[in-house]
């Protein structure tokens, strides 16, 4: 199921950021039919563009998010000073008319993105293969409640999202715990050096079943996965995902500790029995960009592309289309 079935984009807000100085920045709120004109931009200054889908979800979707935008990022761009238009024995721009009104554009030349020549979704999964060094720690809650059923739905979802990393000891190593009364490991970061030796030990684990204790899978990230086999210079990330609160302990001094050692974390919270502040309590801030809700397993797949987003901070160049 793809996911313009959860998402129903409504407006877009439009930011032009000045990446260093003083210039100001500019912000416009628009619906798709509308024409963005940037008009203010300060010549031989560098922006950072990004265009934002504000977005609502039907009523009925098994599929909700803790927020309601999906930021896409098209990077940078320089305006150029405007140079004087030729003009024509009558005095009138020799430019294409034509072309000029069909085209939205700002006084420094940046022109809309056309979105029937651009996917920004399938961008996002192809520039996921171009993050840095990131050591991914996976924890996945296999406890009673998940069901052996829905263990294999999680294992689904996570060949899904891996298979869109560059794996290897100069881009982003894996490693999965499973956790209920206490964590498994099911393998650490220095074991799997390509996708294919990857997916087949997701494919391999074996469901755990067990009472919830998220506290101690956190601390276990931080002492026995990170702290045995994580690269010095590689971005820590943990991505938890669960179906319940943690009945066995608590989960903020053990997310705090990971958080002070650099770790940033994602929560993904599955079913109508999760804790929401405990997701929150436990996720990096801003809560809008780490953490996820998903109203059953067998829609779990359908926030791959919003997962992917935010874990590889996806910034796609400016190009001429």
């Amino acid at each position: 199921m793809s996911n313009n079935t959860f998402l129903s984009i409504n407006s877009y807000l439009v930011r032009a950021e000045a990446v260093k100085g003083d210039a100001i920045s500019l912000e416009k709120s628009v619906t798709e039919t509308d024409n963005v004109l940037l008009d203010k931009l300060q010549p031989d200054t560098e922006y950072k563009i990004s265009v934002e889908g504000i977005s609502k979800l039907p009523p009925k979707s098994e599929v909700s998010y803790s927020h309601r935008r999906t930021k896409r990022r098209y990077g940078s761009y320089r305006p150029q000073r405007p140079q004087t238009p030729a003009t024509d024995s009558r005095g009138t721009a020799s430019a294409n008319r034509n072309q000029a009104a069909s085209t939205p554009q700002s006084t420094y030349g940046y022109q809309i993105v056309d979105k029937s020549k651009f996917d920004p979704d399938a961008t996002v999964i192809k520039e996921c293969k171009r993050i840095d060094q990131t050591d991914l720690v996976i924890l996945i809650d296999g406890s009673w409640s998940v069901t052996p059923t829905n263990f294999e739905r999680v294992k689904i979802f996570l060949s899904a999202l891996l298979k869109h990393f560059s794996i290897g000891h100069d881009a982003s190593m894996i490693g999965i715990a499973q956790y209920s009364d206490n964590p498994r490991l099911e393998f650490g970061l220095n074991e799997h050096y390509d996708f294919p030796s990857l997916n087949a030990a997701v494919n391999r684990m074996k469901y755990k079943g067990g009472n919830t204790a998220t506290g101690k899978a956190l601390t276990f990230a931080l002492d026995h996965v990170f702290g045995r086999s994580s690269r010095p210079n590689a971005q820590k990330v943990v991505l938890i995902i669960t179906d319940g609160e943690s009945l066995q302990d608590t989960v903020t001094e053990p997310a705090r500790r990971l958080r002070e050692n650099g770790v940033e974390i994602f929560s993904i919270g599955v079913g109508d029995e999760i804790n929401l502040e405990e997701l929150k309590d436990m996720a990096t801030d801003p809560d809008s960009n780490h953490v996820f809700q998903v109203g059953g397993y067998n829609a779990i797949t359908g926030i791959t592309t919003q997962v992917l987003k935010d874990i590889c901070r996806i910034k796609v160049r400016v190009v001429n289309f």
